[in-house]
């Protein structure tokens, strides 16, 4: 007897960053670049993402967002950022 439900359909959940066209254009890689630098800053400044939200006064999902490219920065967000590099 085989496991899970058999009634249950597969669903295919789309990429976030391609919303499932298989390509990423070159705004979203930029943004994606950029995001990896940000959280690159913030880790050699040693602070975690949970204590630059609180600093900040921000959610931590929406700093997650920008450093994973799932969300544009925002003038303020970059500024907090601005302020961990050396």
């Amino acid at each position: 007897m085989g496991y899970g439900c058999p009634g249950l359909k597969r669903i295919e959940i789309p990429c976030d960053l391609c919303g499932g066209a298989g390509t990423v254009s070159p705004e979203i890689l930029k943004r994606l670049e950029r995001g990896r630098e940000l959280a690159r800053i913030r880790i050699d400044a040693g602070v975690s993402l949970r204590e630059l939200a609180k600093m900040a006064r921000l959610n931590p999902t929406a700093l997650s967002d920008v450093e994973h490219g799932r969300a544009d920065i925002s003038d303020s967000v970059a500024a907090i950022y601005s302020r961990l590099a050396p």
